[in-house]
């Protein structure tokens, strides 16, 4: 928990620093944080996890509501590294995988990730 809790809040600082304009900051920040503990539930079930590029990807079929789910969390994540690719002056594949290795390092047990090389495991 405290895990989630540190990465939650370091994404949205982030946001909060990088983004231009609060208005987009805080509905990315909303949209982020009221999307989380669906993200949470889904990659409990091992449905879905974390690529080496940063975004949630399927490991199995998914029903039209977690695809929804999967993909409206990837654009706002996709926003979130693209600013803050401008602003670091790396490429957003950069960034993305920057940010991948952190959430392998944050990510609860039991989780399916992605190594830098492409392959699946859970975490123990």
């Amino acid at each position: 928990m405290n895990s989630r809790r540190h990465f939650l809040t370091h994404m949205l600082f982030t946001l909060v620093l990088l983004l231009p304009g609060v208005t987009l900051a805080d509905a990315l920040k909303t949209r982020m944080a009221e999307r989380l503990p669906a993200v949470d539930a889904l990659r409990s079930t091992g449905k879905v996890g974390e690529n080496y590029l940063g975004f949630l990807a399927p490991r199995t079929k998914l029903s039209q509501e977690e695809t929804t789910l999967m993909n409206a969390e990837n654009a706002d994540r996709k926003e979130v590294y693209t600013r803050i690719a401008r602003s670091t002056k790396e490429s957003m594949r950069t960034v993305g995988q920057k940010r991948a290795a952190t959430i392998r390092k944050l990510s609860k047990k039991g989780l399916w990730l992605q190594d830098a090389k492409g392959n699946w495991y859970r975490k123990r």
